[in-house]
């Protein structure tokens, strides 16, 4: 019970960031003949551990939003890796630019080293951000999960202006 605990708000927290990353399971975590009833959420049954895993997982990330939950292709998952690293080695870096009263975020500067990469910036946006910028690039967003917005970085830092202020808790000076 602990380790599904653990599995619960450590994975939810890393796909709730939007990590794609994959989660591997051996042959034998398929094992459901022979295993106990167990209950998680409304799903009762003789559950392999990759079923108990997922239910408990999904159920929480159902719980907690309305997002898509998909996977990706083995080929895809190799491309996101190496851009991954390459975008790891750009040492990519975000900043908010704050309104006067320092009580909104009304922007943000996208900067890598040498504000270039072979690979472009995600930067996701909350709610419905329309973010505006010069620098092109393309959006990703799976039903009502938030916009990631792929920036290039070719040569100089890059600014969103965003549609409307995001209200900050506290600012720290």
């Amino acid at each position: 019970v602990n380790l599904l605990i653990d599995a619960k708000t450590t994975n939810s927290r890393y796909l709730l960031g939007l990590h794609p990353d994959p989660y591997m399971f051996h042959q034998a975590n398929l094992r459901s003949g022979d295993v106990d009833t167990y209950t998680v959420g409304s799903v009762t049954g003789k559950l392999a551990l990759i079923q108990l895993w997922v239910e408990t997982v999904t159920q929480e990330l159902t719980r907690l939003t309305n997002w898509p939950i998909f996977s990706m292709k083995h080929d895809d998952i190799g491309v996101y890796f190496n851009n991954r690293v390459t975008l790891d080695a750009c040492s990519p870096n975000l900043v908010y630019n704050y309104a006067d009263d320092l009580k909104t975020i009304t922007s943000v500067t996208v900067t890598t080293t040498g504000n270039t990469c072979s690979v472009p910036v995600p930067v996701t946006f909350p709610g419905t951000t329309n973010p505006t910028s010069s620098a092109g690039g393309t959006t990703d967003r799976n039903g009502t999960e938030p916009l990631i917005y792929y920036t290039p970085m070719s040569g100089s830092a890059v600014t969103y202006t965003i549609s409307y202020a995001v209200f900050c808790l506290q600012k720290k000076l």
